[in-house]
């Protein structure tokens, strides 16, 4: 609690950060004290220390990405002498060499190829929704009158060791809440329970699933919606991130490594990074459908090791876009998809 001699005058921003890579956060400027005392801090909570850890030097935080991607959120204490204080923000950890096995903004027509309802309702079940986290339209299953228990199901796909799930999701009407479950199978039909009774409330919040209990299966996953008359569950820019195979990855022999950007697809701004294997002169650009220049990222000389530019396309329409990086001669090209 902070008293009239300690207290913040300054919130610590939200942090999104690359797996096993280090920042660093001044803290001196965030808090008056006025007590006489060095301040000392200390880590209050940590949601899910996986995804980041904490530590102090002086005034100085590290924070420092895990080897799991997610969300956490941080609480840190400063004491002086009699006084205590708190600030709170979250980490978000990404992995560049991660790729995408599913990828569902329901942007098109409804359903997605390769999705499948199963439902068990009075209602429509799951439908296209224009209450979206990104672009014009997402899942939503609607708040129907009688018993539902309705599935919105994925494509079926491989699961590789250490593959997430990860969606954004919404409820309206929360006080109604019966139950929100994520489901396996094997074939599409009897499902297993990964998750039951996944909490939401009326913000957009992303989500993060682990599924290596199911890898090395081939399986569909369900986003079950059972209950009586209740809340509404939206549901948007659906992934499974799995270590990459190399198939989304571009890369040659002599080391270099240009990796998947991170989101994919994304709205506004995405990271793209690549990875050099010594000192380069590089050119990071970026080029519409049709090949055509769209933006320079970064012109110039850069040591060895892993480097991420962020791209913002507020300006520009959905599409497909291609991110070019040339170093000594030659030239590696991803593509990306913008979808608003």
């Amino acid at each position: 609690m902070a008293n009239a001699d300690l207290y913040p005058v300054s919130q610590i921003e939200d942090q999104l950060l690359q797996s096993n890579v280090e920042t660093l956060i001044d803290l001196a400027p965030l808090f008056y004290n006025n007590t006489g005392s060095e301040i000392t801090y200390a880590v209050s909570s940590n949601t899910d220390p996986a995804v980041c850890s904490i530590s102090f030097n002086g005034d100085v935080m590290s924070v420092t990405g895990g080897s799991s991607i997610g969300q956490t959120g941080i609480e840190i204490t400063a004491s002086a002498g009699t006084g205590k204080a708190t600030l709170a923000f979250f980490v978000e950890v990404y992995d560049p060499t991660l790729v995408e096995t599913v990828s569902e903004g329901f942007e098109s027509g409804w359903l997605p190829d390769g999705w499948t309802l199963k439902t068990g309702t009075t209602g429509a079940g799951f439908v296209q929704s224009a209450n979206s986290h990104s672009g014009s339209f997402s899942a939503a299953h609607m708040d129907n009158t009688g018993i539902q228990n309705d599935w919105l199901v994925t494509p079926k796909f491989l699961v590789e060791d250490g593959a997430k799930l990860v969606f954004w999701q919404k409820g309206l009407y929360t006080s109604y809440y019966d139950s929100h479950n994520i489901g396996w199978s094997t074939d599409g039909n009897r499902f297993t329970t990964l998750v039951a009774d996944l909490p939401t409330s009326d913000q957009w919040e992303k989500v993060y699933i682990d599924l290596s209990s199911q890898a090395g299966k081939e399986i569909f996953l369900g986003f079950n919606y059972k209950g009586d008359y209740a809340d509404v569950w939206l549901i948007d820019d659906v992934q499974v991130l799995s270590p990459s195979t190399g198939i989304e990855e571009s890369f040659t022999a002599d080391g270099v490594k240009l990796f998947q950007n991170y989101p994919n697809p994304f709205n506004p701004s995405t990271s793209i990074s690549f990875s050099l294997d010594r000192t380069s002169e590089i050119r990071l650009t970026v080029l519409n459908s049709k090949g055509e220049f769209v933006s320079e990222l970064y012109s110039g000389n850069l040591n060895s090791g892993t480097h991420s530019y962020e791209f913002n396309a507020q300006d520009l329409n959905s599409g497909i876009y291609f991110y070019s990086l040339e170093y000594n001669g030659k030239k590696l090209v991803n593509k990306m998809l913008l979808i608003k």
